[in-house]
């Protein structure tokens, strides 16, 4: 986590907000079913808007896969405002279900592919790492080589190997 300014250090603060603020919505302040939806958009917009202009985590892919999964809420949430009173449609209902459910599941394919790339990385430098230490230990010291020139000792007046 990146503290350079204190819009980098609010992130987790805003991340905890932002839950609280979705309960908030959900349980308390709307009536409607399209003011949650509408309301719970709007939040997310503002979500992305900082992601963006603070850029809070030490990597750029962890804020690229943050920007890429509220990007990809955003467009469910465009999804749910057929499933209110504004669409009387059962047949487009239906079929905008279906891009719906496209959605998540790309939602779910592009995190699980970050979480196997970066988990798989991870085992696969452990398993080297620790691959190394056993042939380290397993190795036999290897004997001392016999010097390839004589070196003249004066106090001897003897040449020795």
């Amino acid at each position: 986590m990146k503290t350079r300014s204190k819009w980098e250090a609010a992130y987790y603060f805003g991340f905890m907000m932002r839950r609280v603020i979705y309960v908030a919505i959900a349980l308390v302040v709307f009536t409607q079913d399209y003011q949650h939806i509408l309301a719970m958009f709007y939040l997310n917009l503002a979500w992305i808007i900082y992601l963006g202009s603070s850029w809070p985590h030490q990597r750029k892919t962890i804020s690229k896969i943050d920007m890429a999964n509220e990007f990809i809420i955003v467009a469910i949430f465009l999804h749910l405002f057929t499933f209110t009173d504004f669409v009387p449609d059962l047949e487009l209902q239906y079929s905008i279900g279906w891009s719906m459910n496209g959605f998540v599941v790309l939602l779910i394919c592009l995190n699980m592919y970050f979480v196997f790339w970066h988990g798989g990385r991870q085992i696969f430098l452990i398993l080297k790492k620790y691959k190394n230490r056993i042939s380290h230990w397993s190795k036999k010291p290897e004997p001392e080589e016999e010097p390839r020139h004589k070196k003249w000792i004066p106090h001897d007046k003897k040449w020795r190997g």
